[in-house]
């Protein structure tokens, strides 16, 4: 299975796009202009079309703002308490959330968050 190309197909489903606009890299915020609404549409076709449950706060990073603010209040290292509350993105990219200080996620974060969870299922 081709996740880039599944998931790609989704996203220019749902929101109308160029498929050509969708890469690994696309910031889903940034590039795509996703909104809430979107996410939860998203959401929905992932989990059916893959057979496996969808964190919706999990898959779009949504949590990632308080789980920093809530690391540094407690004075731990930040990216040790995101690989562990985050643990279907690879440090690199953790590394990179913990330099822009928020997460706007990629579409790269959504194959390893679906890629995870067909793992897990297994």
């Amino acid at each position: 299975m081709d996740l880039l190309n599944e998931i790609r197909a989704i996203l220019v489903e749902i929101l109308d796009l160029e498929e050509a606009l969708i890469k690994e890299e696309t910031r889903l915020r940034k590039d795509l202009d996703i909104e809430s609404i979107d996410m939860l549409e998203l959401a929905l076709s992932f989990s059916s079309r893959f057979g496996i449950e969808v964190d919706e706060d999990d898959i779009f990073l949504q949590r990632v703002p308080l789980l920093i603010e809530e690391a540094q209040q407690e004075g731990r290292d930040v990216f040790a308490f995101l690989s562990d509350c985050i643990p279907f993105l690879p440090g690199e990219r953790i590394r990179e959330i913990v330099a822009e200080g928020q997460a706007d996620p990629k579409v790269r974060d959504l194959m390893d968050y679906i890629a995870w969870r067909l793992a897990k299922a297994s």
